[in-house]
């Protein structure tokens, strides 16, 4: 038994303070202010579990008789324990204090404190190379300050690419203020990189970027033909990297070795430069050459030539010479150029008063010869020159063009129909509709007044400026309907009644009086019926002898029930006169009664 318990004591005092005890490292020994962090301590006989360890704490170095800084830990072997402490905010020299379970203290030795301090965090200045190769490995320094006295300071360093980090192939540390990164071979051409560099637990990003650069490519050249004498912007498609600085020089040669230099030249997109070409002489045809500041040259597949001769600027003629005054013209001749830049139109106003010159409101290039010019505005009466000039070419146009009054809608045609199921065309009459369909942009109709508008299903511009037809559908309900035109963006519409058109209930006629009577002068003949309308212009009345042929009569529309028809005389004795009237365009026949003629 006593031997028993001599063992039992033994173990006891083993499990506490042995003279093997101790700590042998603390990292990290240097910790930022403000920064709550975590303390690995590494030792010997540190115990066998969390309840052999009472506490952690930090202690100020300079003595024993200052409070412990108590700090959360947890014991992980025999060897090492973890502890968290709490941020500080002054400047701080700690050793590490470990009370046991049996109350004895094991102390970091005084070599071993851990500092707390204001540490500046690694800042990056500048990057070298700014540019280099796709699908290289390329490697780049970054200078910068703070960067650690030691490779073992750097906790990381990156490269970004769409913020996305990716470890650096190698990483070399010159010294505080230089480190190496080398690139993966993988990233492609037009590629913005940076860079993180991360001592401790604080990181900075670089503000320069490298550029990865394809070699340039260029697909074709537009145009491919030009006027000899004059100076040609030449446009180069294809792949020029992602910024201009990559580019170091265009030029275009005549024989594939003699280089000329653009008379200037800019980088315009990642997929276009333009370069403009010196006043070539006839004849000659042109390669273009694109060099990157990596020294990588591609030359051009297509070439731009010049022509023979110089191409002279003809004007054939030009329509509509009368119009509103924003109206748009058409101009015909020839040798207007390649593309639009080529050529520009202006003209001169004579408003009577002070002439002026002014452009387009807008120009349109069609083709080598057609083009189109919108006038911006003009005052009524003015009579308008305008000039086309090609290069140093310029040509006035003739005929002239007028400015007329405003397009006016005065009346349509038919006035009014019955109702019934089929499409009908109805004739728009006004005033400067226009040249040519195209001036008319759209023809619609209302019903009843309401706001919705609905495009005639086709129109047409008539033999002249005055008449355009429209085509409405079928099953149009009764109703008065109004007309808008859009001639050469202006709307153009009326409420005049002559300018509307009616849809009515079909007429009918219920009977005549009086039924006979002498002919041997003018017989007033009253018809009765319904939907006879109240538009007299639209309303008329016929009547013809013994089934001939119809004829039109004089007559006064008296309400839409009734009409007088006035039958003039000199009809043989028992003749039968039928009577009917028309609305628009439907006839109603009198099928019963007859008007027959007694003397």
């Amino acid at each position: 038994m006593r031997r028993l318990i001599c063992v039992i004591i033994l173990a006891s005092i083993f499990a506490g303070a042995t003279a093997a005890t101790a700590i042998t490292d603390v990292t990290p020994k240097i910790i930022p202010l403000d920064t709550e962090a975590t303390l690995t301590i590494t030792g010997t006989d540190l115990g066998n579990s969390n309840l052999d360890i009472a506490s952690v704490s930090l202690i100020p170095a300079m003595g024993f008789d200052s409070p412990d800084v108590p700090c959360e830990f947890i014991w992980e072997s025999n060897t090492q324990i973890v502890c968290s402490i709490p941020a500080f905010t002054g400047v701080y020299d700690a050793r590490v204090k470990i009370v046991l379970s049996d109350g004895s203290n094991v102390y970091s030795p005084p070599e071993m404190t851990v500092q707390f301090r204001i540490i500046a965090g690694p800042h990056i200045v500048t990057i070298d190379p700014s540019i280099g190769p796709a699908y290289s490995s390329a490697v780049v320094t970054l200078f910068g300050r703070n960067f650690g006295s030691s490779a073992a300071a750097v906790t990381g360093i990156s490269y970004l690419v769409d913020d996305s980090a990716y470890p650096c192939k190698t990483m070399t540390y010159i010294s505080s203020h230089y480190l190496l990164c080398e690139l993966e071979n993988d990233i492609v051409g037009n590629t913005r990189v940076r860079f993180r560099v991360t001592i401790g637990s604080i990181a900075t990003i670089s503000a320069g970027v490298f550029h990865t650069i394809a070699p340039p490519q260029i697909l074709r050249v537009t145009p491919t033909v030009g006027t000899a004498g004059f100076d040609r912007i030449v446009t180069l498609h294809g792949e020029f990297s992602g910024f201009g600085a990559a580019i170091k020089s265009v030029n275009y040669s005549p024989d594939g070795s003699t280089l000329l230099d653009c008379k200037s030249w800019s980088w315009v997109h990642i997929n276009r430069i333009l370069c403009t070409v010196e006043a070539p002489p006839a004849g000659f045809s042109y390669t273009f050459k694109v060099c990157d500041i990596l020294d990588d040259c591609v030359w051009s597949d297509t070439v731009y030539a010049s022509y023979a001769e110089a191409k002279v600027l003809s004007i054939y003629t030009m329509f509509p010479t009368a119009g509103g005054h924003s109206g748009r013209v058409t101009i015909i001749g020839s040798s207007f150029g390649n593309i639009p830049r080529d050529v520009d139109v202006d003209m001169e106003v004579d408003d009577g008063v002070s002439p002026y010159r002014t452009g387009c409101g807008a120009m349109n290039w069609m083709t080598d010869n057609r083009l189109t010019c919108t006038i911006p505005h003009a005052p009524v009466g003015s009579t308008i020159t305008f000039r086309v000039t090609l290069h140093t070419q310029a040509v006035d146009v003739s005929p002239t063009y007028s400015v007329l009054d405003a397009h006016t809608l005065t009346s349509v045609s038919p006035h009014s129909t019955s109702y019934n199921q089929y499409q009908r065309d109805i004739t728009l009459i006004g005033d400067n509709f226009g040249d040519t369909l195209n001036d008319v942009t759209n023809v619609q109709y209302t019903y009843n007044n309401m706001e919705t508008k609905k495009s005639c299903l086709a129109w047409k511009l008539d033999t002249d400026t005055e008449t355009v037809i429209c085509r409405l559908p079928q099953f149009m309900i009764v109703g008065y309907y109004q007309f808008f035109l859009t001639i050469r963006d202006k709307t153009v519409t009326s409420l005049n009644s002559q300018a509307l058109y009616y849809i009515n209930d079909p007429p009918t006629i219920i009977s005549i009086s009086p039924t006979s009577g002498s002919t041997g002068t003018t017989v007033d003949v009253t018809i009765t019926g319904t939907n006879f309308g109240s538009l007299d212009f639209d309303t008329k009345c016929y009547f013809n002898v013994d089934d001939a042929s119809l004829r039109s009569t004089p007559f006064e529309l008296v309400s839409d029930t009734e009409i007088v028809c006035k039958v003039p005389g000199g009809f043989d004795v028992s003749s039968q006169l039928r009577f009917a009237v028309s609305i628009g365009t439907q006839t109603i026949y009198e099928k019963v009664q007859y008007f027959t003629v007694t003397s």
